[in-house]
């Protein structure tokens, strides 16, 4: 019996581990692209890159987020690494709305193969959003911008 090609092989499990872009996602995306708000800085979309400043890893990012409460967002974060390696999660930050700036905190467990727990801060203009997070093992920083 001739054996698979290892290329071949690592291709197919990257695509059947990544799960692809949710469908979810790809609905939320396209329904936010009509729902921003003017005069709120962090909602709606967001589309940049993330990096690791320990590794230097790095990959594409998107994210929508929506006003909960008062001082509270969900932002749903679809993120990519290696190129082929795709997923979703889901973390409520607390805002702190301050003249023309909107900060933010929060701390999501996205699951130990992800890294475990994530703590965030960062900021809003309504332009640019960045983010800067920090594991137990690593630390980097989120960029986005309107699309």
């Amino acid at each position: 019996m001739p054996r698979p090609n290892p290329f071949f092989v690592v291709v197919l499990a990257a695509i059947v581990l990544s799960g692809g872009c949710s469908s979810a996602f790809q609905r939320e995306w396209r329904s936010a692209a009509t729902t921003t708000q003017p005069d709120d800085h962090l909602s709606g979309r967001w589309k940049g890159s993330w990096k690791s400043d320990k590794s230097g890893h790095a990959g594409g990012l998107r994210c929508v987020a929506h006003p909960v409460d008062g001082d509270t967002y969900r932002c749903k974060f679809n993120a990519t690494y290696a190129l082929l390696l795709r997923f979703d999660y889901t973390m409520d930050m607390t805002a702190d709305i301050r003249e023309d700036v909107t900060y933010v905190a929060g701390e999501q467990d996205i699951g130990k193969s992800y890294g475990g727990v994530y703590t965030y801060e960062g900021q809003s203009d309504g332009k640019t959003f960045r983010l800067n997070y920090r594991t137990k093992n690593d630390y980097g920083h989120f960029t986005l911008k309107r699309p």
